[in-house]
């Protein structure tokens, strides 16, 4: 989380005041899923300590996965969008 914010810094630092770039959109979103992953995490350790752990497993593996699969795919479009708008067809 601190290198996603550290991130966010240097690039702000880069870009001209009061433009959102396209390392903008991808750096905040990288954040975003972070912040997801830490909320799953701590969900997962609760069930963890309940004893629950074959369930705790299963929720972890369905949000790596959920998560990869949506942050490519989302990644993806931003910057395509971004190409898109870059060469107006």
């Amino acid at each position: 989380m601190f290198v996603g914010i550290t991130n966010m810094v240097l690039i702000t630092n880069l870009a001209p005041t009061g433009i959102a770039t396209l390392g903008h959109l991808i750096t905040g979103y990288g954040l975003f899923i972070i912040a997801l992953c830490l909320l799953e995490s701590s969900i997962s350790l609760s069930y963890h300590k309940r004893g629950e752990e074959a369930f705790s497993r299963k929720l972890d593996i369905t949000t790596l996965k959920v998560l990869a699969l949506g942050f490519i795919i989302t990644l993806a479009a931003i910057i395509f969008a971004a190409w898109f708008h870059y060469i107006k067809f």
